[in-house]
């Protein structure tokens, strides 16, 4: 039985007669690095969220215009927004 001392890593593989596949596979497994850059993944999550709440408000005001429309009015109330809001929430439950 040998102790935990004795026991050496693997060696790393040639990776000139390695296909460039298993090269890349190799380097990103053994980086201890981030696969995406950090400012790059960031703006893109922000721009993700970015997109997501203009897509949620411009439907959320789209739902009170018609409301808005079926009760025989030109002006959104905010009872229109509320209801559409109750509404959301019975709909996602």
């Amino acid at each position: 039985m040998q102790n935990d001392a004795s026991i050496e890593p693997a060696p790393a593989p040639d990776l000139d007669i390695l296909p460039k596949s298993e090269r890349e596979i190799y380097y990103y497994s053994t980086n201890p690095g981030l696969f995406i850059p950090k400012t790059a993944f960031t703006r893109l999550v922000l721009d993700t969220l970015k997109e997501v709440a203009e897509m949620s408000l411009t439907h959320l005001f789209a739902c009170s215009t018609t409301l808005t429309c079926h009760g025989k009015r030109a002006t959104l109330m905010v009872e229109d927004m509320r209801l559409v809001l109750e509404i959301f929430q019975e709909f996602h439950k």
